[in-house]
């Protein structure tokens, strides 16, 4: 029943990319990454081919310096997967 629906007057969505115990973001050519010590990092291109393997070393945000071209990468953290841009 049309109604019964609700339309809200302001957009709404996703603003950040983030999780419990996980984020990543690309800042100025770096990933930066927030996972606990020793969580395995795995950056793809969006043709799923591996461009980088990493292992964070300390807890809280690490930078990794990656030479990579702008674009869209897939981010996966554990189990936890983000889509990021790289500018």
């Amino acid at each position: 029943d049309l109604n019964s629906l609700f339309f809200a007057t302001e957009p709404t969505g996703i603003n950040d990319v983030t999780s419990a115990t996980v984020a990543a973001a690309f800042n100025n050519g770096n990933l930066q990454v927030a996972a606990p010590a020793g969580s395995i990092v795995k950056v793809y291109n969006l043709d799923g081919r591996s461009v980088a393997t990493l292992q964070k070393s300390t807890n809280g945000n690490e930078r990794f310096s990656l030479p990579l071209s702008k674009g869209v990468y897939v981010v996966r953290i554990g189990q936890q997967t983000f889509k990021l841009l790289a500018q």
